[in-house]
């Protein structure tokens, strides 16, 4: 009876307050379907940690793109993911540990205005949006875009707390690399991603696009990283001389060549996705970093785009074979501009007539509302009245996240946007030039390849959805964070990578 005693110093009156709310709580949990309980015991977890340590629950968010299509929920009409539920309570644990006076005041970065300048035009568009629902669920991918940068650049204060979070983005993408591989070559997956004897690799995501455009925006960070530092560490040159190799001289070497492993899984699931639009971004951003990177690797760049005008002008003058030239009329096809209504449909030709046909339709909304546009998430509300004949399901979205801004927030929106991304695109390059520190630098160059990435794929899809708004909020955090990281010899009182 001992082990049932009440513990010495507490009253009666104060233990049974405690335990009333627990077993009210847990009352509440167990009636719920198993699935929310979990969920909201997890949750209930991080947000009590993450008061003592609002870092953690920031690093979950590294794996929210991943995380952000395992599984939905319907609230009101809004669709629910953990991708929300991860932003909420990170920004939750924050505001409860300011309000304990664990953490410092916060602060705000001049670089996050562009993106407070394009929320609020998307926030005031809802006042002229028939359907407000989907106006708010719009409007909420960019609120959970700009928290995410705003708690980067708030938490992260220290080189070590930056390299656990990229390790953390780098583990989503290396997962869902190995996801992909497993679906190409064991055929997981619905009958219409199959490819002969292969299947699409599409991940958590649904559809190979996003599944695409989600590595694209991780194999440049993964580069960026393994680049650096493995060539930071050959550098110095511990390797030619053998009585300094040891263990410890080694240990540099792990972060790199983990780094390297996400690349090279990285990159065999962005080829089997098969999607043309990661494959494109993806070539250009990785070109924008080499760019910056120096002049050795802008000269490979340069000599690339030789060979690459060298062989249109062999396909100009029908030199090269007709099997090459097949696959590069399909290529200038893939950027054509053409009328929907004039063109003869195949199943060669239906997924870019497809897209044209969104993006007419998109070209149509905006021409009618020039200025302010239809409003911010109603492109596929209004679908119905604008459609080109025989496109009946509007997809969500335009199939071009410049067309799609211009229909539903005018040019005032797409001149914002177009702000707010070149923002992103100074502030990597202004990262790269003047950080002398290699994670701020390997940080800079792949923030800049995963921006010029997402940017090209954008042309051809919306790369806001499922968790990647987020994952882009983070990264860009990182690079406004990256020049005032502090080493670990220099960290405050209490500072941890926690």
């Amino acid at each position: 009876m001992a082990a049932l005693a009440r513990p010495a110093g507490i009253p009666v009156h104060a233990s049974v307050g405690l335990a009333l709310p627990v077993l009210v709580a847990g009352l509440l949990v167990g009636l719920l379907p198993p699935l929310f309980g979990a969920a909201l015991v997890f949750g209930a977890i991080v947000l009590v940690i993450g008061i003592a340590r609002p870092l953690l629950p920031l690093y979950v968010l590294g794996l929210a793109a991943p995380l952000g299509s395992v599984r939905e929920i319907r609230a009101g009409g809004i669709g629910l993911s953990p991708t929300e539920a991860l932003v909420v309570l990170a920004l939750l644990s924050y505001g409860l540990a300011l309000l304990a006076r664990r953490e410092a005041d916060g602060k705000l970065s001049l670089w996050s205005i562009p993106t407070a300048l394009f929320v609020g035009v998307a926030v005031l568009s809802l006042s002229w949006a028939p359907d407000l629902v989907a106006g708010v669920k719009e409007v909420l991918r960019w609120v959970e875009l700009a928290a995410a940068f705003g708690l980067v650049v708030t938490l992260v204060r220290s080189e070590a707390q930056a390299r656990l979070l990229l390790t953390i983005v780098l583990v989503g993408g290396l997962a869902e690399g190995l996801l992909g591989a497993a679906q190409f070559l064991l055929r997981i997956g619905p009958p219409g991603f199959l490819i002969g004897r292969f299947l699409r690799a599409y991940g958590t995501f649904g559809q190979p696009n996003p599944y695409g455009g989600y590595l694209a925006m991780v194999l440049p960070v993964a580069l960026a990283v393994a680049w650096t530092f493995l060539f930071g560490w050959l550098r110095t040159a511990p390797w030619r001389d053998q009585a300094r190799l040891s263990t410890t001289s080694l240990r540099p070497l792990a972060w790199p060549l983990f780094a390297g492993l996400v690349l090279v899984v990285v990159a065999a699931g962005l080829a089997m996705s098969l999607s043309r639009g990661a494959w494109l971004g993806v070539v250009v951003g990785l070109a924008a970093a080499m760019m910056a990177a120096g002049r050795k690797t802008m000269a490979a760049v340069l000599l690339g785009l030789l060979v690459v005008v060298l062989v249109a002008l062999m396909g100009a003058f029908d030199v090269l074979p007709a099997t090459v030239a097949e696959r590069l009329s399909l290529i200038s096809q893939y950027f054509g501009v053409f009328d929907v209504r004039s063109v003869v449909l195949s199943s060669e030709n239906w997924p870019i007539v497809e897209r044209m046909g969104h993006w007419q339709t998109a070209w149509e909304m905006w021409l009618d509302h020039p200025w302010l546009g239809v409003g911010a998430g109603q492109y596929p509300v209004l679908y119905p009245d604008y459609m080109m004949p025989g496109w009946a399901d509007p997809l969500g979205h335009a199939h071009n996240i410049y067309l799609n801004v211009a229909a539903e927030m005018g040019g005032v929106g797409l001149a914002v946007y177009l702000l707010m991304v070149g923002s992103w695109l100074v502030l990597a390059l202004r990262v790269v030039r003047r950080s002398a520190r290699p994670l701020a630098r390997a940080i800079g160059l792949g923030v800049l390849g995963v921006v010029v990435a997402s940017a090209t794929h954008n042309l051809f899809d919306n790369l806001y959805v499922a968790g990647m708004n987020v994952h882009v909020g983070v990264l860009i955090g990182l690079v406004a964070a990256a020049p005032h990281l502090r080493h670990p010899a220099r960290l405050g009182p209490g500072e941890s990578a926690a």
